[in-house]
This record gives C-alpha cells, sequence and structure tokens, in this order.
C-alpha cells in the first residue's frame, strides 16, 4: 500500500511539474480565436444560390458583413456562392454583380447589381443555405454633413459599417454613394477620429437613390433628430 501511495506521489509531482512555467507558476494558456482560414470548431459553412438571369454569372462575387477582407467568395460552376468557414452565429451576406447585356461590341457587363441578405444562421460543422437568390439592381444614398462647432465639412467619411460601401464629404459637406446593395443597412459618419452617430435601419431600394437630408453632428448629442 505504502509503494502505490508513493507511485501516485511521483505521478502528481510530474503532472506539476509539467503544467509549471520556470518560476513555478502556473502557465495559463489564452483561448485562440478561430482560425478563418480553414474550418474547425467555431465556424460553419454557407450557400447562396443565385438565381438571377439578367445577372452575368462570371461577375458574381460576395463576402460576409463584418468580413468583407476575410470571408469572401466569387461563384463556382453553377453560379453559387460558397462560403466554406463562416464564424457561427447570426450572419449577414452583401452580394454584387454585373447586369449581362449585349449591344454593338458584344457581350458586355457593367457592375450595378448588389443585395443585402441576412438572417443566416451559421452552426458550426453544418451548411447554412439560402435558395433562389436574386440581385436586383443597386440602389444608392446622399445627404449633406455639417457641425455645429465647425464649417470646416471637408473629408468626412460616411460608410456603411461591415462592408466596402463609403464617402467623403465635398466642401460643402454633401456626400453620394452608389451601388449601395438592396437591404437594410445602417449609416455612419466618422469625424475626429470616432463615431459620432450611426442611422440604424436604412432600407435601400433598387434603383432608388435615398436622400438622408442634413445630418447635423454635435460634440454632445450626436446627429440631431437620429436619436
Amino acid at each position: 500500500m505504502r509503494g502505490f501511495r508513493n507511485i501516485n506521489l511521483l505521478l502528481l509531482l510530474i503532472f506539476m511539474g509539467s503544467c509549471s512555467d520556470n518560476n513555478g507558476g502556473v502557465t495559463v494558456v489564452a483561448p485562440q480565436e478561430a482560425d478563418l482560414s480553414k474550418p474547425g470548431s467555431s465556424t460553419g459553412s454557407l450557400v447562396v444560390e443565385i438565381d438571377e438571369e439578367e445577372a452575368d454569372p462570371d461577375t458574381i462575387q460576395g463576402y460576409v458583413v463584418g468580413y468583407e477582407d476575410q470571408v469572401t467568395a466569387e461563384a463556382n460552376s453553377d453560379g453559387n456562392l460558397e462560403f466554406p468557414s463562416v464564424p457561427e452565429g447570426t450572419q449577414e451576406v452583401v452580394v454584387t454583380a454585373g447586369t449581362l447585356s449585349v449591344g454593338f461590341q458584344g457581350t458586355d457587363s457593367r457592375l450595378d447589381r448588389a443585395v443585402r441578405l441576412g438572417g443566416f444562421e451559421v452552426i458550426p460543422g453544418t451548411i447554412a443555405k439560402r435558395e433562389a437568390v436574386g440581385i436586383p439592381v443597386a440602389g444608392g444614398i446622399k445627404g449633406r454633413v455639417t457641425k455645429s462647432d465647425t464649417s470646416d465639412v471637408l473629408g468626412l467619411q460616411v460608410f456603411i459599417p461591415g462592408t466596402r460601401y463609403q464617402a467623403l464629404t465635398d466642401e460643402e459637406g454633401t456626400f453620394s454613394m452608389d451601388q449601395v446593395p438592396v437591404g437594410t443597412h445602417s449609416v455612419a459618419v466618422k469625424a475626429d477620429g470616432d463615431y459620432p452617430f450611426v442611422l440604424p435601419n436604412i432600407e435601400i431600394s433598387s434603383g432608388a437613390v435615398l436622400d438622408l437630408g442634413d445630418l447635423s453632428l454635435t460634440v454632445s448629442t450626436g446627429a440631431e433628430g437620429f436619436i
């Protein structure tokens, strides 16, 4: 029995030694972020099946909102988008394409179609799919930004968070943004290195330009009329 206890004690000492650093403390390994370059325990797959006869299949591409430079896809041979490694949770996708047209110079396309799709529930190890997705003609937004403390409104950044869509204000504070995907967005204005305000639930319709009017920035209250 004593020999058995000694063996257990020896095993315990070996285990503690393997978990200690040079200072005698226990080494704590911090959790790692998901590796988006390959499927893992915290990622799933996402498939968007395109059904749009007027879209040029060679121009169809998309990305996951918030991961616009990391999780991207181009249409496969079937004209569909496959995202093999998408972070788990509720995700949105932006899909863009060009309109296929035939003219005197042959077949051509212009990149004028875009849509934002929401409600993808990505579960690790599974595939979230959306079928028969059309890609309507994109819309646009315009407006004017003013500031209560200065007349200098040149170069303020107006953008749709999590996407590639942005614009800069001119000397009068006006801005316009083309090729905005049809769907629901938030529009933000960035000034002095921070986010003075965000306009939520902006609905973009196909082929229409939405006028946001005057957006007045103040130091304390953000955007007047949009609290």
